[in-house]
Formats: C-alpha cells, structure tokens, sequence
C-alpha cells in the first residue's frame, strides 16, 4: 500500500497497537524531534481527522506516516503494514 493510500483509521489503529511500547521522544527526521510522541500522535491524528480534505494539512498526516514507518517492525511484509 502506497504510504498515501494509508487512510486515517488505519494510522488511528497502528498507534492504537503501540500506545503500551510508544517510546517518550524519537527523532522524526533530521531538524525535528519529537519530545512526547503519545502527545504527537494523539493531537496530530485531531488536526488530521479535522481537515482531511484541507491539501495545506497533509504534511501532518506524512509525519504521522513516517512515524508508523520508523516504529514498524523492519521484518513486517508490506502487505502486513496498517
């Protein structure tokens, strides 16, 4: 599945299955870290949910995508991924 196609649910149910094991901060990508991820997660799935259609808003929902990516098993078959 095209990290694109990742619907909004999906990305609610991933994070759902990792909130026991989130780790407190992680470094999202160079220039940007993430001090409490649950809080990332939970206040960027809101901003996302309310403007699904809003094209300025979908770089929340790529962040969101690479955290899932970043905290992905590195054996998971792509056909497994959320």
């Amino acid at each position: 599945m095209e990290d694109e196609e990742i619907s909004i649910e999906a990305l609610k149910s991933f994070f759902e299955n990792y909130k026991e094991t989130l780790p407190k901060s992680l470094k999202l990508y160079q220039g940007s870290t993430i001090l409490d991820v649950p809080k990332f997660i939970e206040s960027t799935l809101v901003i996302v949910e309310a403007q699904r259609n809003n094209p300025t808003y979908e770089t929340f929902k790529m962040n969101l995508i690479l955290l899932k990516n970043i905290l992905s098993p590195p054996n998971q078959m792509p056909d497994e991924q959320v």
